[in-house]
């Protein structure tokens, strides 16, 4: 009972701190579930998803300045078994501000990166075993 109790307080404190504390994406995770924020439909209002690890569904709930979040139904990330996870503007052209995410998984051998609106992932894959983890930076120029 003290373990579920704690991890719902952590999970509670981690979600107040997504929506009020750092300004960007962020990514926190519990034993079950990773919770990313980010604006993924690049209205410039932060956006929160939470990804299982075992299966990779997303559940994403969209920003608004009137409504808080609106709920969307649960997508398949086409990834099981998520070790890492990352926001960034892996998808974006030029001036487009809207980010997209990151999941990798060593037993798919793969990293999806996906938009949170589309059931189709970008997948790259490795030779070997892995990626564990993955991050994102944003490099100026171009």
């Amino acid at each position: 009972m003290k373990t579920l109790c704690l991890s719902i307080l952590l999970t509670s404190v981690a979600f107040v701190q997504g929506l009020a504390g750092a300004v960007g994406p962020r990514v926190t995770e519990t034993e079950h579930e990773f919770f990313a924020w980010g604006d993924f439909n690049g209205n410039g209002i932060r956006d929160f998803v939470v990804i299982d690890r075992a299966s990779g569904a997303l559940r994403v709930a969209i920003g608004s300045r009137r409504h808080g979040f609106a709920s969307l139904q649960a997508n398949a990330s086409g990834i099981p078994d998520v070790t890492d996870v990352a926001v960034g503007r892996f998808l974006s052209e030029e001036g487009d501000s809207t980010e997209a995410l990151a999941l990798v998984s060593p037993m798919a051998n793969r990293c999806n990166i996906m938009n949170v609106h589309s059931n189709t992932p970008t997948s790259v894959f490795f030779d070997g075993v892995g990626p564990r983890f993955v991050t994102a930076v944003d490099l100026p120029g171009g």
